[in-house]
């Protein structure tokens, strides 16, 4: 064990080290305005880039500075996985604030969460809710149409990120969920934890470019969903049974109509009827696959994070102390 620091900070880091540069100094700033003091945990997502040479840590209201490199590349989710996982396991501390690295999380918006999650008497993790975003139209377009569906296949709309605070309750319980391995903020609606939020804008990047192609967005968000996937799963089997009813009483509509009437241009029903059952055959085949599928991965062995975490961290290194 380590000296005791009430808050941790985990920032994961992916050949950004110019931009943590630039943001240890503003969180420092702001640790020492609201007279708190934390500990940083740099997640190293198997940066290819060496941690400048020339680094200077603050000191003030950062009490240490570790650096926990992983074995490969994993993403950022997963990144954040495993340094809480660690922080569970091999740290004393309180409470644990989760940021990214680019300064998009403004460091101002710290003591606001964490006065939060200590008024809150219900509340076991506090969230940065976005009230305004600093991406370009295109990313807001396909942002727009993510939310949208997100919202009819799981039921909640997106609010958050990872910028949030928990306290050790909070995140024992996230610890052995699998959903924690692919998506943290996801895991946190999953597990059902009492949350509160916070509103914040979301800031500019302090240096150069984000590292995330649009191939890894899609991947993020299809990430997010994943861990709704029972949710997700019923809600399209309720969507394909009512499916299956449109179009059965459109089957027996169309044969009523052909049989006891004489609308309708000829050659009309069987066309409709044709159609009618097509649908219906792969509706029906969807149902079945789903209901396949979802027995099927139910029975498989998961990731627990808590268990297995550990194979993927290379070193821990402590940087500074206070």
């Amino acid at each position: 064990m380590t000296s005791f620091c009430a808050l941790q900070i985990v920032i994961p880091v992916y050949e950004d080290w110019e931009s943590v540069t630039r943001l240890l100094p503003m969180v420092d700033d702001q640790l020492v305005a609201a007279n708190i003091s934390a500990d940083i945990m740099l997640v190293d997502d198997c940066s290819q880039q060496p941690r400048p040479s020339s680094w200077k840590v603050p000191g003030k209201g950062i009490h240490a500075i570790r650096v926990l490199r992983l074995k490969r590349n994993l993403g950022h989710q997963r990144a954040i996985c495993i340094a809480l996982c660690h922080l569970n396991q091999q740290i004393e501390w309180e409470r644990v604030l989760i940021m990214d690295g680019d300064g998009e999380d403004a460091p101002a918006d710290i003591p606001k969460l964490i006065a939060e999650l200590k008024g809150n008497d219900t509340a076991r993790v506090v969230f940065a809710e976005r009230t305004r975003r600093s991406e370009g139209y295109l990313f807001s377009f396909f942002y727009f149409l993510y939310r949208a569906l997100h919202w009819i296949l799981v039921g909640h709309r997106i609010r958050v990120g990872n910028f949030s605070v928990m306290d050790r309750q909070c995140l024992e319980s996230l610890c052995v969920s699998w959903e924690l391995w692919n998506h943290y903020a996801a895991a946190v609606f999953a597990c059902r934890q009492p949350m509160s939020f916070v509103p914040t804008a979301r800031g500019q990047r302090l240096a150069g470019k984000s590292k995330m192609r649009f191939a890894d967005l899609v991947m993020h968000g299809l990430s997010a969903l994943s861990v709704f996937s029972d949710r997700i799963s019923t809600r399209l089997l309720l969507f394909s049974a009512a499916g299956t009813i449109i179009a059965s009483v459109g089957l027996l509509a169309v044969t009523t109509i052909r049989l006891l009437t004489d609308y309708g241009i000829p050659g009309w029903a069987t066309n409709a009827f044709g159609i009618l059952t097509l649908l219906l055959v792969q509706i029906v085949a969807f149902i079945l696959t789903a209901c396949l599928v979802v027995l099927f991965t139910r029975g498989l062995s998961q990731f627990i994070p808590s268990r297995d975490f550990e194979h993927f961290v290379l070193q821990v290194e402590e940087l500074t102390h206070g």
